[in-house]
């Protein structure tokens, strides 16, 4: 879980101190990243949890998003430890959404030539490593 300052704790338990309110925050309290996502050929990561305004390649990214290559590396406070013949068969890239957001999604080739595809969806509360 990520750690939480004084402010934290006090705009938690007392913005608004309604007990619903207090369940909802920590039910929905994201876990720290256990990867990074780097543009091929370049070593600056890029993890679906950076400030999308702030970004200075945005534009960059959104406007090349079919053409731009990931690949996905994972820190040590992952929980699984993928070897190098599973994290090849991971290709990272991002989904624009309407309101111009970018989500991390993940294919996983199993086969050449599958027969079906499953659509993941993890909770909001989850790492993407935790589901892998």
């Amino acid at each position: 879980m990520n750690t939480l300052s004084i402010r934290d704790l006090c705009c938690l338990f007392c913005c608004p101190p309604l007990p619903s309110r207090i369940a909802a925050k920590l039910a929905f309290l994201p876990p720290e990243p256990t990867y990074t996502l780097n543009v091929v050929d370049s070593l600056t990561p890029v993890n679906g949890t950076i400030d999308q305004k702030s970004s200075p390649t945005k534009t960059h990214l959104v406007d090349a998003n079919k053409s731009v290559r990931y690949t996905i590396a994972f820190s040590e406070k992952a929980e699984w430890q993928h070897s190098q013949s599973d994290i090849a068969k991971l290709e990272p890239y991002f989904v624009t959404t309407a309101r111009h957001n970018r989500i991390a999604c993940l294919h996983i080739t199993c086969t050449s030539d599958p027969k079906y595809y499953i659509l993941f969806s993890h909770g909001n509360a989850v790492d993407l490593d935790l589901c892998i």
